[in-house]
């Protein structure tokens, strides 16, 4: 039998590990894609701490067309933490969220300390189907549930599962991808400290991961 692929929601380094599966974030000026692999797929966005780079959202749409094959728009999102004004920052999510659903692709989500922002935006598109991925999820328990009861998908931060086992193994209950983000992360790992917080048999959370994985990028093929 062959062996279930690890999967990383979200990262921004190719992987060198065949046997990975990933969403590879790019910059959204990216004018030509790494060489294409059966591992990889592609997410570009801009960031809300590049809400301020002029003509950003036109140079996005350009490499939005120039590349069709794109998995997901992101990631994009809100950060009271950057010094960018809310209001910019929300505008241009919700012109990016706006080009995610026209092109009927998932949109990876960051963050930070803006939920009620993000719950207001989320309420302009149907719920029915949404593939909004909040990236690098560390919060408690309360909030995932919340998240997830408003049709939200989560991917937990690395220092959520190497940090915060009890958090980890709250969440055991409730579908989630796992990422290693912008660190320098052995995935592998991260996937059995999951398994082992949450008290899932490695291969088993695997599948489920995998499966959250494809259904949620619409790979017909996982």
């Amino acid at each position: 039998m062959n062996e279930i692929p690890c999967t990383d929601a979200h990262t921004h380094c190719l992987p060198e590990d065949p046997s990975i599966l990933a969403c590879v974030n790019l910059p959204f000026e990216t004018e030509k894609l790494p060489a294409e692999g059966k591992n990889y797929l592609f997410s570009l966005g801009i960031h809300p701490a590049e809400s301020l780079k002029e003509n950003g959202f036109a140079l996005l749409r350009k490499s939005v067309q120039r590349f069709p094959s794109l998995s997901a728009i992101g990631e994009c999102g809100l950060d009271k933490n950057v010094p960018v004004a809310m209001e910019k920052q929300k505008a241009l999510f919700l012109r990016q969220a706006e080009l995610a659903e026209e092109l009927k692709k998932p949109l990876i989500v960051h963050c930070v300390k803006a939920w009620d922002i993000l719950y207001d935006c989320a309420k302009r598109f149907p719920a029915k189907g949404r593939k909004w991925l909040i990236h690098s999820f560390r919060g408690n328990f309360s909030l995932a549930q919340e998240l997830v009861r408003h049709s939200f998908t989560l991917s937990l931060a690395p220092p959520l599962i190497r940090t915060m086992p009890e958090r980890a193994a709250q969440m055991r209950e409730l579908p989630f991808l796992l990422e290693t983000d912008d660190a320098q992360e052995d995935l592998k790992e991260l996937f059995v400290l999951a398994a082992k917080s949450c008290k899932i048999p490695g291969e088993e959370l695997k599948k489920r991961v995998r499966t959250l994985f494809g259904a949620f990028f619409q790979l017909d093929t996982l």
